[in-house]
């Protein structure tokens, strides 16, 4: 369709916005309402539209779509103690990616008929923040627009958007997220429970080691006395002094602590309470009283092994948890590192390497040092410099400023050379080359999908620098279960840019693939690459969840294959009949039998 009109104009009711939050979710999005520890919908923010016509063909409006959808920043979580915090996406390691699909709906005058028609047209956002449609037909219509504008044209057929209605949102990156607090809250209850547990095993300790005496009477008392019926309240026994008559009266304990009940001549214990029941101070109730002792020096012992088992137990659990943290850290250094990278590339920007000259001047000037007045001539002008006098000292501090001057700038332009290189290569090696698919590789779908890049490796250190990047393409199985031939595939996709490809995949989805193009997009741009876009149908796409293949299907060696057959060819042979020639007949005009 060839251009006839150029113009740029907003159309009648062609802007709209909204909240993300209300828009529907896609089948393959995540599920923003399932997480278990956050609540996405509460961080996602605005989308805002606008259709714009740029041109008109022969029989169609053409328009640009300008797009804007809020990057969510933070997310609102739970906390240990049950409340709610905001967390920072960044800081929890997690990537949020998505796509809108928004349908628009309007309506227009039919310049041949007046009769006022509807349109619909449904586009697509492949990544949040703003982001500009390629150049689309609106609608089409039929009639005559010669010599035109842009203006003349929108009032003729009076064009008007009805609606603009964000049909579905697919988002991803949340699960990580949702993971991320779930750590935290676990770490802090670990955390509180593991303070709680030192508090009582410390004090559990202590009560062992200083188990009170009474306390081991108690134990002996209920053991020996086998009868709860007849069980006293250790606690009165054991004191030293019992109510008697309403008057305070001493009673005596023997060794073990229990009180005695009946004395000898000689003032020695003959008979004690015990569990209720008076026994004799004899051999007997001393060997019972030594092993009750024992049994419960034992069980303290025993107690305390436990408390210290349970201990290690905790320290092993928590190494173990400290260790997968420290892992997580990791990736996320690694991510860091490349981020670091980029930002160098400000600090070797040479922005702040020169001062004032107007300052260093007043320096100069006020100095009698030659050594001062070279350091602080350091940046200046020459003709700034000789401007400040004739004497030979200020002469010889200009050069040898000047001199300085450049060896700076030299080491200005080799470090951002050092920087620009770093940053590149760290963006290509976390965007490494992949392997394209052989027979034995395990996939659920029957599509695989990549995308290529290419650049001039010579210009890795130079300002301009300029990198290739191709669409997301599918490469499809066959039926047997082999995919397309690899020498094939190589040498179509080397022959996309004149530099040496990087084929980078493979994907399970498209949707993965879209994610990947778009960061290595962000990332190549942040290295101060300019990227150039190149297109590829694919290679036998195959259809999958309602996606329409990307280019022909291939035979094995990659050759197209003619599943339409012209038809015309296919009619000439469903209509081709015997040739019917005439029956020989007699002198009388009859038939003759053969």
């Amino acid at each position: 369709m060839t251009t006839t009109g150029y113009g740029q104009q907003h159309i009648n009711g062609g802007s709209g916005q909204g909240l993300m939050a209300a828009v529907p979710e896609a089948q393959s999005s995540e599920k923003l309402k399932s997480f278990k520890n956050i609540t996405p919908e509460n961080g996602l923010g605005w989308w805002r539209l606008n259709v714009n016509t740029v041109g008109f063909a022969a029989q169609g409006l053409l328009a640009v779509i300008d797009f804007d959808v809020d990057i969510p920043s933070s997310v609102r979580g739970y906390n240990a103690s049950g409340g709610e915090k905001h967390y920072v996406l960044n800081e929890l390691g997690a990537n949020i990616r998505g796509s809108v699909k928004f349908r628009i709906t309007g309506a227009y005058t039919d310049p041949r008929n007046k009769e006022r028609k509807t349109f619909t047209h449904d586009v697509k956002v492949w990544k949040f923040g703003k982001s500009k449609s390629e150049e689309l037909e609106l609608f089409g219509y039929t009639g005559s627009v010669k010599d035109m504008t842009i203006s003349q044209l929108l009032a003729k057929l009076d064009v008007k958007i009805t609606s603009i209605e964000p049909i579905e949102k697919d988002i991803s990156g949340y699960t990580r997220a949702d993971q991320e607090v779930g750590k935290i809250i676990e770490k802090a209850k670990i955390d509180e429970l593991e303070s709680k547990k030192k508090t009582q095993e410390d004090q559990k300790l202590s009560d062992v080691s200083k188990k009170p005496q009474q306390e081991d009477d108690t134990d002996r008392a209920t053991a020996v006395s086998g009868n709860d019926s007849k069980g006293v309240n250790m606690e009165t026994e054991r004191s030293t002094t019992v109510s008697r008559n309403g008057q305070p009266q001493t009673q005596e304990l023997d060794f073990w602590g229990n009180p005695a009940a009946k004395k000898t001549a000689g003032n020695e214990v003959e008979t004690v309470r015990y569990g209720g029941t008076e026994v004799q101070n004899n051999n007997h109730y001393q060997s019972q009283m030594e092993l009750r002792e024992r049994n419960a020096n034992a069980g303290r012992a025993r107690e305390v092994e436990r408390a210290a088992e349970r201990k290690r137990v905790d320290d092993q659990n928590n190494a173990i948890y400290n260790q997968g943290q420290q892992g997580i850290a990791q990736t996320n250094r690694d991510k860091a590192e490349l981020d670091n990278s980029i930002e160098q590339l400000d600090v070797s920007s040479g922005k702040n390497l020169l001062e004032s000259s107007g300052s260093l001047a007043r320096l100069a000037t006020s100095t009698g040092s030659v050594g001062q007045a070279k350091g602080a001539l350091i940046g200046m002008g020459v003709g700034a410099v000789m401007a400040i006098g004739e004497g030979a000292a200020k002469r010889k501090a200009a050069r040898e400023a000047r001199e300085e001057r450049d060896k700076l700038e030299k080491e200005r332009v080799a470090k951002l050379k050092t920087a620009l290189r770093n940053a590149r290569t760290a963006v290509l090696s976390y965007f490494e080359a992949g392997e394209l698919p052989i027979s034995s590789i395990r996939t659920t779908g029957n599509n695989l999908y990549y995308f290529v890049y290419a650049m001039d490796r010579n210009q890795i250190e130079e300002n301009s620098c300029q990198i290739y990047a191709s669409n997301v393409f599918a490469i499809g199985r066959y039926p047997d279960g082999t995919w397309p031939m690899k020498t094939k595939v190589e040498q179509e996709l080397n022959a996309l840019t004149s530099s040496q490809e990087t084929i980078h995949g493979p994907y399970s989805s498209l949707n993965e693939a879209q994610n990947s193009l778009t960061q290595f997009v962000q990332y190549a741009e942040k290295a101060r690459m300019e990227v150039a876009y190149v297109e590829h149908k694919g290679f036998n796409a195959q259809v999958e969840g309602g996606r329409q293949s990307t280019g022909p299907a291939l035979d094995f060696f990659g050759n197209p294959i003619n599943q339409n057959p012209k038809k015309n060819q296919s009619t000439r042979k469903e209509k081709a009949t015997p040739t019917k020639t005439s029956p020989k007949l007699d002198f009388f005009g009859n038939p003759i039998k053969e």
